[in-house]
């Protein structure tokens, strides 16, 4: 096997989700943690909470995740962290039942997280790979 060394040059243009003004919308960055957490108006601590969450392509990125309730009505999934997609949805609703079978009267509530590169963030990565296979690399906007 060959060694290759790569190297790529990073722009500080952030790169932007879908451009419509939604409320619940936020800029995160590569590896940071989505904040995932959905309160429930009259607190209530017996329902069952999932959220979807799909990229930039609209596919589905793993299986649904049951977030955990905290207090007061308020339920939290605490461990999923920014993809390197230009944006993702998290769709989150409650349910009745442990099934998600049995949807509650509560509004299904969507987040989007667009993915930024901070200003500042010029510069370049580097890696080494091994293969002789042909190497295609593609670089999408930043």
């Amino acid at each position: 096997m060959g060694m290759m060394a790569i190297t790529v040059f990073l722009n500080s243009t952030p790169t932007h989700g879908p451009h419509s003004k939604k409320e619940n919308m936020s800029n995160l960055i590569l590896g940071q943690k989505v904040p995932i957490v959905f309160q429930l108006s009259d607190r209530s601590e017996d329902k069952f909470v999932r959220a979807i969450i799909k990229d930039d392509s609209g596919a589905a990125i793993g299986d649904a995740l049951t977030l955990s309730h905290e207090a007061d009505g308020k339920y939290r999934y605490g461990s999923f962290y920014m993809p390197n997609k230009h944006f993702i949805e998290v769709q989150m609703q409650a349910f009745d039942d442990d099934e998600f079978t049995t949807p509650s009267d509560y509004d299904t509530i969507t987040e989007t997280h667009s993915l930024h590169i901070p200003s500042g963030a010029v510069g370049e990565l580097e890696a080494t790979v091994e293969s002789d296979e042909e190497l295609i690399a593609t670089i999408g906007d930043c």
